[in-house]
């Protein structure tokens, strides 16, 4: 563990430990091992939640509690199952989280950051051998970029992609793959041209005065 009481170097070597063991097996790992379901198990038994957070079930991975319900799982994602995984191996993504919301910003941060996720994402693919990286994959090895041009993560990852995503949500199209796309671009930069002209300072008074009236529209 290092000095802010998450997992240090041990956890990395470990993972690389892992990764070479596996480069060679013909079939995935369990992700998780009976040892670990009972350990799990057994940490449940200590944890006292409140009494408006239903927590999962203690015998957690056994098939008898049947189907978790949805705040279930919402306790066990959120805090249940990051506490106890932290407790017996780590658990890297967690790390890489908390250091890449932190609300300081330094180059030490972004390190740690990617180091976590690079780890994280090698471990993913040696226990789950057929899995096919997605665009979020790739985009989690930049945001170490994305937090040193503009600072901590909780100033700029929400609002401004909601505002693009509602935007898009509000254009006409034919919902049919392969076409929706050219749609939506085509649409999404018409707009911010638009925009644009209105609010240039150099624009015809004719494009002003209606930028006037849209204001107050």
């Amino acid at each position: 563990m290092d000095d802010n009481g998450l997992p240090g170097k041990e956890i990395i070597d470990e993972c690389k430990i892992m990764e070479e063991r596996q480069k060679n097996a013909k079939k995935p790992i369990e992700p998780l091992t009976n040892w670990e379901i009972n350990e799990i198990q057994a940490h449940l038994h200590t944890i006292k939640w409140p009494t408006w957070n239903q927590g999962p079930p203690i015998n957690l991975g056994d098939a008898e509690h049947g189907k978790l319900k949805a705040e279930q799982w919402q306790s066990m994602v959120e805090s249940d199952l990051p506490m106890v995984l932290c407790k017996l191996k780590g658990l890297c993504i967690f790390s890489a989280i908390w250091w890449g919301t932190s609300h300081i910003t330094l180059e030490y941060h972004m390190h740690q950051y990617k180091q976590y996720m690079k780890v994280y994402l090698k471990c993913v693919k040696t226990i789950f051998l057929e899995i096919s990286w997605q665009p979020n994959h790739h985009a989690s090895l930049h945001l170490d970029k994305f937090l040193y041009r503009y600072g901590p993560m909780h100033g700029w990852w929400m609002f401004p992609f909601e505002r693009v995503i509602g935007s898009l949500q509000k254009m006409n199209m034919n919902h049919k793959i392969g076409q929706l796309e050219q749609t939506m671009l085509g649409a999404f930069c018409a707009v911010a041209r638009v925009k644009a002209l209105l609010q240039h300072p150099d624009a015809p008074k004719v494009v002003r005065d209606v930028s006037n009236m849209l204001k107050v529209c």
